[in-house]
Order: structure tokens, then sequence, then C-alpha cells
């Protein structure tokens, strides 16, 4: 058990090896044989509550910037990131931190203290193999079971990153969760749709200028297994809720008259939303309106 004194020491030394690597790139391959040891400090520190205390942050930042994939650091080609004795343990741990901390600190803490080891583990996703690669997208994307409310909407790791992917308090934060979750998505949009639901996937899509699929709001149909090993249920595209398990509409049909009323309410909302000049629209004060609302 290190004390005070080491850690410090510690401390000190971690901030040093990330200002050089962040400053200094070019030095960054002179520092790749301590990404083992980084790696088995991490994995041995111990958890506090918040967890993304010293040394926990200072080590998930000297990784960031360092080349975890140079073949001069693997022995036998077994890299070190992913251990033969259990190669997703390193993952687990960071995934286990980020758990932790979207549960232990307050959203608008979250954009500077949780971003760095969100970006850690998409990192480590990009030359990850494909068995690792299954074990993040299990523990980061929504399940199965997940689907029978909407999607978001459960306690899960999952859930609790589609909701910061939207959090008007993290902007860096869920930039990071978005981009995350479409590469965990093999960057495909029709995946990225099927696994977050058009909901959560539209506004990233059009901000990377992306063409949604053409059945993006259709009932979905790559359907999802009800968990029996029998007929497979479709979910609905936008929320990503089982079609089964979607509450029954009980209110009466509208009339004509009732669609005609609530039309123009809506219209007169939209007239004094948008901006208009002579009372002609202004397309570009629509676009940029539509996307500050979504």
């Amino acid at each position: 058990m290190p004390n005070m004194m080491d850690e410090m020491a510690l401390c000190e030394t971690l901030k040093l090896l990330f200002n050089i690597t962040h400053y200094y790139p070019d030095l960054v391959d002179q520092f790749s044989k301590s990404v083992p040891h980084l790696l088995k400090m991490l994995h041995r520190s111990r958890l506090s509550h918040p967890p993304l205390q010293p040394p926990v942050n200072y080590l998930i930042n000297a990784l960031l910037n360092l080349n975890m994939n140079d073949k001069k650091i693997q022995e036998f080609s077994l890299s070190p990131v992913f251990p033969k004795l259990d190669k997703t343990c390193n993952v687990e741990h960071l995934i286990n931190i980020l758990d932790r901390a979207v549960t232990d600190y307050k959203e608008s803490e979250l954009d500077h203290v949780a971003t760095p080891v969100l970006n850690l583990i998409r990192k480590i996703h990009g030359f990850a193999p494909e068995s690792v690669k299954k074990f993040m997208q299990w523990l980061l994307l929504p399940q199965e079971g997940e689907r029978d409310k909407p999607l978001g909407k459960s306690d899960t790791l999952a859930s609790k990153l589609l909701k910061l992917s939207t959090s008007p308090a993290s902007p860096a934060l869920r930039n990071s969760i978005s981009h995350m979750l479409f590469e965990l998505s093999d960057k495909d949009a029709n995946s990225f749709v099927r696994n977050v639901g058009y909901g959560f996937a539209a506004g990233f899509l059009m901000s990377q200028g992306m063409q949604m699929p053409e059945n993006a709001k259709e009932a979905w149909a790559t359907q999802e297994s009800d968990g029996d090993g029998g007929a497979e249920v479709p979910f609905n595209p936008i929320t990503g809720q089982r079609l089964d398990r979607e509450p029954e509409d009980v209110q009466p049909p509208m009339t004509q008259e009732e669609k005609e009323r609530e039309a123009e309410r809506l219209f007169v909302l939209f007239e004094r939303y948008v901006p208009t000049v002579s009372g002609i629209l202004r397309p570009t004060a629509l676009i940029n309106n539509v996307s500050c609302a979504g």
C-alpha cells in the first residue's frame, strides 16, 4: 500500500507524462513501454466514491496520449491491453469506472471528469479484437431486455449514456457518447438507428452530414428475438421499444374538427417560434431553429 508521499509523487509524474505527450507528440513513442505498467496500476487502484480521483484520473489522462497498440510493447504478439488470461479485464475495469462516474457525479461535472475515460474506451475499441468489441457492445449498447420500455428509461449504463447523449450541460461528453455508440454500431447508420432508436440517432447523423436510413421511421424490418427462441418481435424505430410492450391508446380517435383545431394551434406556435420578415418565412432561420430544437 503506497504512502501519501509516494502517491503524490506518482500523480506529479503522471501529470508530467501527460503534458510531455500532449505538447510534444513526437516523443510519444519514447513512452510506449510505460503502457503495461500504467494499465497494471490502473487495474489495481482502489476506486473511491466518486471514482475519478487521484491517481485514477491521472492514469487515464496519461494513457490517452500514448500509443497503446505499439508493436514494440507486445510480447509474443500479445497486447498488454488485452492480456491472454483475460482479454477483457482492462476494458471491463474502464467501463466500470465510467458506470460509477455517471452515477456518482452531478451531470454538470461529467463533461470535465468523465469525458477522458470515455475517450480512452473509444480509443481501445478502435484496435480491439472482435471478441472484445462484442463484449463492449454487450456492456455499452441497449440490450434486448431494455426494449420493454422506450430506450433510455431503464437504470442500465447504456440507458444512462443515451440520456447523457442529449444533455445540454455536457457538450463534450454528449458528443463523445454519440461517437462511441456510432462506433460500437460498426459506423453504420442502419445499425446505429437500430441500436439506439431514431430519436437518439437523428441529431448525431444530421450533425455529421450522414443520410438517415430510408426505413428509419418505418416499423423496423430488423427484429428482436422475444428471448424464448420463438417468434421475433418488431420494435418501434423511434423509441426502440418493442411494439407489443407499447401502451394501448385508449383515447377515442380525434374528430376532423379536433384535428383542425390542433393543427391551427401548432401553426400559431410555429409562427411565434420561427423568425419572419414582412410575413415571409426565412428558410435559413427555419433551418437554424429546427437544428437548435433538435
